[in-house]
This record gives C-alpha cells, sequence and structure tokens, in this order.
C-alpha cells in the first residue's frame, strides 16, 4: 500500500492549519505527526485517513499492484484508534469482536480468546462495554486496531487514559503487529507513543497564513 499526498492544504474559515504537504507514504513506514494542541494533528491524520477532505490538493492511496484506490473504499484498509471516537457500549466485548469480523478480519491466528489474552480483558468476553473504565475501552480500541489486518493504521494519541500496564501493551502490540504495515501516530509523546517512527512531521513547522 502506498499513500501519496500532492500539495496537501487544509483551512478553516480564513486560517490555514497546514499547507503544501507532499509526501508518499509505504508499507513498512512508522510516521509520527506532532504539534502543540490545536496545529491541526488529528485533522491531519484524518485527512490522510479520507475521513475529511482537504482544502487544496490531492489524496492518492494505491494498492500492491499500483491501482489507485477509491476513497469511498478504505474502510476495509484502514483501521482507527483515537479519542474521539468510540465502541458501542451496548455491546460486549464478544459482540463488538463478532460485529468487527463482518467487514475488518482479524489476523488469522486472533480469535476471540487469543484477543481477550492480548488486551488483558481475559473473562470479560460476556462484559457490556459501557461497564468498562476508559483505561480497558482504549484497551479494547488498541485491539480491534492492532489484531485487524488491516494495512495501515491510525493512531491519535493512543495511550489515553492507559496506565503504565497499559502503555506497556501499547509498545508490545506495536513491536509485534507493525510487520509490512503503514503506521501513523499523531502525538508529542516521543518516549511513548512515538517511538521508533521512520519520520516525524511537525505541524508548528508547516504552518502557513
Amino acid at each position: 500500500m502506498k499513500i501519496q499526498l500532492s500539495d496537501i492544504g487544509k483551512r478553516y474559515g480564513k486560517h490555514w492549519l497546514f499547507r503544501h504537504i507532499s509526501e508518499e507514504f509505504g508499507n513498512g513506514d512508522r510516521i509520527g505527526i506532532k504539534g502543540i494542541n490545536g496545529s491541526g494533528k488529528s485533522t491531519l491524520l484524518q485527512l490522510i485517513a479520507g475521513i475529511c477532505l482537504p482544502t487544496e490538493g490531492k489524496l492518492t492511496y494505491v494498492d500492491d499492484k499500483e491501482k489507485e484506490l477509491d476513497l469511498n473504499g478504505l474502510a476495509t484498509h484502514i483501521s482507527i484508534v483515537s479519542p474521539y471516537m468510540d465502541v458501542p457500549e451496548q455491546l460486549t466485548v464478544r459482540e463488538i469482536y463478532q460485529f468487527q469480523s463482518n467487514f475488518s478480519p482479524f489476523k488469522q491466528e486472533i480469535d476471540l480468546k487469543k484477543f481477550l489474552e492480548v488486551t488483558l480483558l481475559e473473562e470479560q468476553e460476556n462484559s457490556f462495554i459501557k461497564q468498562f473504565s476508559s483505561g480497558m475501552k482504549q484497551r479494547l480500541k488498541l485491539g480491534l486496531c492492532f489484531l485487524s489486518e488491516s494495512q495501515v493504521l491510525f493512531l491519535d494519541e493512543p495511550c489515553s487514559n492507559l496506565d503504565t500496564t497499559g502503555k506497556e501493551l501499547y509498545k508490545q502490540l506495536l513491536e509485534k503487529y507493525s510487520t509490512n504495515r503503514l503506521i501513523f501516530i499523531a502525538s508529542n509523546e516521543e518516549n511513548t507513543e512515538l517511538i521508533d517512527c521512520d519520520r516525524t512531521f511537525d505541524l508548528n513547522a508547516l504552518k502557513n497564513g
């Protein structure tokens, strides 16, 4: 999978968050995005994921056969973790696992038992998500993302609400399930979330206007 940004810019009203970003990313790349609050980290992440549209420029996805993909069909290729995206709290863990399996398969070795083990949610398969602490919900979201077959992962402040054990889990997931994937991480936490990035974009340096 390759993602190409061609002179990308995003504006709200008269205010440009960023402009003139032209980059190409490919399988195996781990890309960090940092900047002060309000600089546009989450916006750039959403833009690259095809969730929001650029004000100027073009976003292109190209598969391994050099075929350009329809941006309306990216859901089967990407997974996202972010503070602003919630899982349905009226479902149990078993139900959310089965629900995701219908449109975004998990890795072949990840059955429900293994999923619960990896996310430190053993004995919780029939628990409703609304009963979970914020840290448990975050571990669940990380599992749904990393343990899927998605080729591109978008991680927005992935250690939000995690304690020391949860942050260690994040590092383990990043180490074990990053091979041949394209990963974007929006954060300012260089020692925990932005570890081992190949490139890091500082949006403070990209502001224009």
